[in-house]
């Protein structure tokens, strides 16, 4: 540690440079080291906070995803429903089409008899 300095009006001597140069050599030290502590430290702290803020962009998306598929699956069904129906008009549509058909030819048959 640093030795205490005499508090008088005398001329520092060789030693007394000596000793505050070794003093400040091992604050030197002593603060380079503290420093590679706290930057090993903040380096560790940041990557937990980036951890951190994937796991909670990835919950949001998971959350995010859920609800756009739950709302497919709803658009998706109506989809379905209306193909279906579509079918089942098509289907009737033709039915309904070979009857006025055979209603055409049935009517063109007698039309020709009456009038005679």
């Amino acid at each position: 540690m640093v030795k205490s300095i005499k508090k008088n009006n005398q001329v520092a001597t060789k030693t007394d440079v000596q000793t505050l140069k070794v003093d400040i050599q091992r604050l030197e030290k002593s603060t380079k080291a503290d420093i590679q502590e706290l930057k090993k430290d903040l380096k560790e702290e940041v990557l937990d906070l980036r951890e951190g803020i994937v796991d909670q962009v990835n919950g949001k998306m998971k959350l995010y995803k859920d609800e756009v598929l739950t709302k497919l699956d709803g658009i998706s069904k109506e989809l379905q429903d209306l193909r279906e129906e579509n079918a089942a008009s098509t289907l009737h549509f033709e039915r309904l089409d070979e009857k006025v058909d055979n209603h055409e030819k049935r009517i063109a048959r007698l039309e020709p008899t009456q009038t005679s």
